[in-house]
């Protein structure tokens, strides 16, 4: 018998409010820079549903998104949604991913 949706909900925050952004880079060995820091503190604060990042080259977006992603697949019931200008962007950053999963 299928779960009612009410209850993954309530499971899926139930495990995210527990989930430390900082120990999942730590688990994948990834070292934030300060505004990187900033973009996972907010997102893991649950500030936002929806977050635009407008970012300058070279800033880290992919590996920072490779990140808050892996951290949510992490969470039971999660849904991610990756909107990017490339199908290239969207294909490295699930790459990265991917990668995180092998490598865990």
């Amino acid at each position: 018998m299928p779960r009612p949706i009410n209850q993954e909900i309530d499971l899926y925050k139930q495990v995210k409010s527990k989930l430390d952004y900082r120990k999942v880079c730590e688990l994948t060995n990834f070292s934030p820079h300060s505004k990187q820091n900033d973009i996972l503190n907010k997102t893991q604060e649950g500030e936002f549903n929806v977050m635009v990042c407008l970012l300058p080259r070279r800033f880290g977006k992919s590996t920072t998104m490779s990140e808050i992603a892996f951290a949510e697949l992490l969470c039971p019931y999660a849904s991610i949604l990756l909107i990017t200008p490339r199908f290239k962007n969207a294909q490295n950053i699930f790459n990265m991913v991917e990668k995180l999963v092998i490598e865990l």
